[in-house]
């Protein structure tokens, strides 16, 4: 991983001081935080999150909402990882909570960390929570607060909340996530994604493979097990499916929940998102504007420019995943278009197996953003399946 760069980039923000469900216990760890964004380092669909603390204090990511106490200058790199399913499957009543994250704090001083979890006010006592360790240990919080569990930290580990219970209709803070694919020429799509309020928006963002992020106020209350749909106003609309089982996810991947088909020359919609009961409670509702076809087009021409940064975002996943057959069709392919030369084919033809997939793409992100381009156009008519792997 890259050294640690300092970054000056946070502000206080006394707006953001967790409420403390036991008042009696009065502690200098509800102290308002620093607020920071950190650096990102992507690679592929994987997120990795850089800050260093400038001195002792508190700091809250804004992309997170992890909140980590230093007690000196210290750099932060942290991630989600995936949970263990072996381990999952071996904590019985017990229900995983929210994302499992790897933190690394290399110099020292990383002393306490909160951790972000979805349990409604309503639904949250202070015994239902707790915070795993490596996958598998469990640690007492010092405190549990509406938003946050708080634990002393005495090496460096991977983290995550878990339920103490299994709670088969848990009411958790949800948000809805709007994606509009790019254009195509019968339909505009709209993804829908339902999840509890603690996933970080960036690591649902990093899979939606070009899809553009819609802004718009996402916040209701989700139930686990329960059943939802979603309805529009457009009567030409299309939704997939009628109904969704609402289920907790802790990740890697944030597939739609729902897909919206609506006429291309749709611009504005209204969403219902409703319970499947007797009731049928319509439990978040928006008018959400669309970009119009014209700047959308734009935006995408834009992102296909960009495709050494695409390439490069990719590269290690690239040499990891790409299979000899396909890698030697590549490489026909790409000296068929001018891209290689005759001798820069003849020297990769002696390499074998990743040796060979490194030189490739190293070979071609040196030939610039043109190169790039027809690197990716060639493994997405190939291979859609690593295309989407590899967000290109």
């Amino acid at each position: 991983m890259e050294d640690l760069t300092a970054d000056d980039t946070y502000q206080l923000d006394p707006s953001t001081a967790d409420s403390v469900l036991d008042e009696s216990k009065e502690s200098d760890l509800m102290k308002p935080p620093s607020i920071f964004t950190p650096e990102l380092l992507t690679e592929c669909t994987k997120v990795t999150y850089r800050f260093r603390c400038p001195g002792p204090g508190v700091f809250q990511c804004t992309l997170t909402g992890l909140v980590f106490v230093v007690d000196q200058e210290a750099g932060l790199l942290y991630r989600t990882v995936q949970w263990d399913e072996r381990i999952l499957q071996l904590s019985a009543g017990k229900m995983v909570a929210g994302l499992l994250f790897d933190i690394q704090c290399p110099e020292g001083g990383l002393s306490e960390l909160h951790l972000p979890h979805s349990v409604s006010k309503e639904a949250l006592r202070p015994d239902l929570l707790s915070v795993s360790s490596d996958g598998i240990h469990p640690m007492e919080p010092l405190k549990v607060t509406n938003t946050h569990m708080i634990v002393k930290l005495h090496h460096q580990s991977t983290l995550g909340v878990i339920y103490n219970f299994f709670i088969p209709s848990l009411t958790i803070n949800g948000q809805v996530l709007l994606f509009l694919q790019p254009p195509n020429t019968q339909w505009r799509i709209l993804n829908v994604v339902l999840l509890q309020d603690s996933i970080p928006l960036q690591e649902v963002r990093s899979q939606q493979c070009g899809a553009e992020f819609i802004n718009i106020s996402g916040e209701c209350p989700l139930i686990h097990g329960q059943s939802y749909s979603v309805h529009s106003d457009c009567e030409e609309a299309f939704i997939q499916p009628s109904e969704y089982s609402f289920r907790l996810k802790y990740g890697p991947n944030f597939p739609p929940s729902f897909e919206v088909f609506l006429p291309r020359e749709c611009n504005e919609v209204t969403l219902m998102l409703q319970k499947d009961d007797e009731m049928r409670e319509v439990i978040w509702e928006r008018k959400v504007s669309l970009p119009g076809l014209l700047q959308a087009a734009a935006r995408n021409l834009e992102q296909d420019n960009v495709s050494e940064e695409k390439l490069r975002s990719c590269r290690l996943k690239f040499i990891e995943c790409m299979s000899s057959p396909n890698l030697d069709k590549v490489l026909d392919e790409l000296h068929d278009r001018g891209v290689i030369s005759d001798s820069e084919r003849e020297k990769v033809a002696g390499e074998r197996g990743r040796d060979k997939a490194r030189m490739v793409v190293d070979m071609v992100l040196k030939k610039g953003d043109e190169a790039c381009s027809d690197l990716i156009d060639l493994v997405r008519k190939g291979d859609p399946y690593l295309s989407r792997k590899l967000n290109i």
